[in-house]
C-alpha cells in the first residue's frame, strides 16, 4: 500500500503518522514523507547570500520535520522514503497526490480548526481534488495520539451510506484500508428530503441494514442506524464519540463547483475526530483497487429531455441526485427517462413545469407524471423535480410493501368524498362517517390534479404515525355515487 504523508514536523503531523500506524499499517506498506520548502525571494537590495542562507535554514528545518514524523513509522518497521521539495506547497502536494497513491494523509489541529496546511489552500485542495483516498487525521484530547484498539476499547467507526455508487464501493473498500482490530462500524444512513435527492426514512433504514450486513461479512462488528435530517449535521452529531468517520466520494475535476462534495468537505472540516474519504470510481479506485471488468455500473443510466427549458449543469445534477436516490429502491432498474416541460398555456407570471419520469425495470415500467397544482402561480424547476422523484420513491416503496405483504392486493377498498384539500394533503369524509387524512404522494398516478372538494375516491386505510391515513387513493368521479 503506497501512502503519501506531507509533513511540517508539527505534533499534528506526528499524530497523523501515529494514526496511520495504528489503524492502517500493513506488511509491505511504503510511505513517502514529503516536506515542501516554500520558494524564497530575497528582499530588494539584499545580497544573494541571504537567499542561500534562507534555503540552508529551510533544508535544516525540513530534515528535522521529516525526522520527527518518521519516528513512529520506522519504529513499526515500515518502509519510509523522505523527500524535500522546493516550491509552492499547494501545487507540489497536489502533484504528488496524483502519482498513484493508495492513501494520502494530512493532519488537523482539532474540531473545525485549520489543518497544518493553511485552510483553503493545501488541505482543502487535497480534500477536494486528490484522486486517492484521503485521511484527515485529527488529534483528540486528552490522548496525544491514536490509541491502540483493544477488546475494551475498539476502534469506533461511523460510515455514512446512502445506497449510491461511491458509498457502496466505499463499504467494499473499507476492509482493504482499515486494518485495526477490533473495530466496530456503525453504518449510518440519513434520509433528507430537503433537496429532493435524499432518501425517505424507510429507504434509509434499508440502506443502513444492508451496509451493516456487508460490513459484518467482511469481519467487522457492525450495526446500523437510520436518521432523518440535514445530512452533514446528522453525521457530525452521531460521530461525537467516534474515532473515525468514513465517507465515499469522488474528487472534483477542473471547472466543477463544490456542491457535489459539499457533505464530505463539511464533515471533514468540522468533525470532532479523524475523517477518511474513500475515493471511488474510474477517477480514483479506492485503496489501489482497479475497477473490475463487469462490475456494477455507475448508477442507473438516464436520459434527460428538456422542452422550453434552457439546459444547465444544475438541472442535470439534480436529476442525477434524483436518479441516485432511487437506486436502493430499484437496484435492478435498467434505465430512467426524465422529461421536463415548461408550461406556457396558463396566464401566469412565473414558470410552471411538467415532469415525467419513466423508470424501466425488468419486465415492466414505472411511470410518474407530475403536473403543477392548479392553485400554484409559479414554482422553481428544482421544486418540480424534487416532487416528481419523491412521488416515484413513494411508488417504489409502496410496491415493495405490497410484495412483502404490508399492503395486500385483497385489502378492503374503502370509499368516501374529498372534504378538504390543501397544497400537499387533504381529508376524506369516509362513508362510515369518519375523517381520514391523505398525502398527495398517496394518490396513484397523476390524479392529484383532478381532485377537488366533492370528488369521490377509493382508498386503502393504513395505520400511520399520527393515526389512520389513506393510501392508494384513486378518483372515481365527482358528485356521483360509488357503485
Amino acid at each position: 500500500m503506497k501512502t503519501l504523508l506531507p509533513t511540517d514536523g508539527s505534533r499534528y503531523a506526528v499524530a497523523a503518522a501515529r494514526a496511520l500506524v495504528t489503524w492502517f499499517a500493513r506488511p509491505g506498506m511504503h510511505i513517502d514523507l514529503l516536506h515542501v520548502v516554500p520558494g524564497v525571494t530575497p528582499p530588494p537590495g539584499r545580497p544573494q547570500a541571504t537567499l542561500e542562507s534562507a534555503l540552508r535554514h529551510g533544508k535544516a528545518a525540513a530534515r528535522e520535520a521529516l525526522e520527527e514524523t518518521s519516528a513512529p513509522l520506522t519504529a513499526q518497521g515500515l518502509r519510509v522514503t523522505e523527500h524535500i521539495v522546493h516550491g509552492d506547497p499547494r501545487e507540489v502536494v497536489l502533484d504528488w497526490a496524483g502519482r498513484g497513491y493508495d492513501l494520502v494523509v494530512v493532519g488537523a489541529r482539532g474540531r473545525g480548526e485549520v489543518p497544518f496546511f493553511d485552510v483553503g489552500s493545501v488541505a482543502l485542495a487535497v480534500l477536494e481534488r486528490a484522486p486517492a483516498p484521503v485521511l484527515m487525521a485529527r488529534e483528540r484530547e486528552p490522548a496525544a495520539h491514536a490509541s491502540v484498539p483493544s477488546e475494551m476499547n475498539p476502534l469506533r467507526v461511523v460510515m455514512a451510506v446512502d445506497g449510491q455508487g461511491p458509498a457502496r464501493r466505499a463499504s467494499s473498500a473499507l476492509p482493504r484500508v482499515v486494518t485495526a482490530s477490533p473495530a466496530h462500524v456503525l453504518a449510518l444512513s440519513v434520509g433528507d428530503e430537503v433537496e429532493g435527492g435524499g432518501l425517505p426514512e424507510h429507504a434509509a433504514r434499508s440502506v443502513a441494514d444492508r451496509a451493516a450486513k456487508e460490513l459484518a461479512d467482511h469481519g467487522f462488528t457492525a450495526s446500523s442506524r437510520a436518521e432523518v435530517g440535514p445530512v452533514a449535521p446528522v453525521i457530525l452529531e452521531v460521530a461525537a464519540d467516534a474515532d473515525l468517520v468514513v465517507l465515499g466520494s469522488q474528487p472534483l475535476r477542473g471547472g466543477e463547483d463544490r456542491e457535489r462534495g459539499s457533505v464530505a468537505l463539511e464533515v471533514a472540516r468540522s468533525a470532532p475526530c479523524s475523517v477518511l474519504i474513500l475515493r471511488t470510481g474510474p477517477s480514483g479506485p479506492a485503496a489501489g483497487e482497479a475497477p473490475v471488468p463487469g462490475e456494477e455500473p455507475e448508477g442507473i443510466p438516464f436520459e434527460l429531455a428538456l422542452r422550453g427549458v434552457t439546459p444547465a449543469p444544475a438541472i442535470e445534477r439534480q436529476v442525477l441526485r434524483g436518479v441516485a436516490s432511487i437506486e436502493v429502491l430499484a437496484p435492478h432498474a435498467t434505465r430512467c427517462d426524465v422529461m421536463v416541460e415548461r408550461e406556457h398555456s396558463r396566464h401566469r407570471t412565473g414558470g410552471l413545469y411538467h415532469v415525467r419520469v419513466d423508470l424501466s425495470v425488468p419486465g415492466s415500467k414505472v411511470v410518474v407524471s407530475r403536473t403543477p397544482p392548479e392553485h400554484r402561480q409559479s414554482e422553481t424547476l428544482a421544486t418540480a423535480l424534487a416532487e416528481a422523484f419523491r412521488n416515484l420513491r413513494y411508488r417504489l416503496i409502496e410496491a415493495q410493501e405490497r410484495e412483502k405483504g404490508a399492503v395486500k392486493r385483497h385489502d378492503v377498498r374503502s370509499h368516501g368524498t374529498v372534504s378538504e384539500l390543501f397544497p400537499d394533503h387533504g381529508f376524506i369524509a369516509a362513508s362510515d362517517g369518519g375523517i381520514v387524512y391523505f398525502h398527495r404522494n398517496s394518490v396513484l398516478g397523476d390524479a392529484w390534479a383532478d381532485l377537488d372538494r366533492g370528488t369521490q375516491v377509493r382508498y386503502t386505510v393504513e395505520q400511520g404515525e399520527q393515526g389512520p391515513q389513506a393510501t392508494s387513493v384513486t378518483a372515481v368521479g365527482k358528485h356521483h355515487p360509488v357503485g
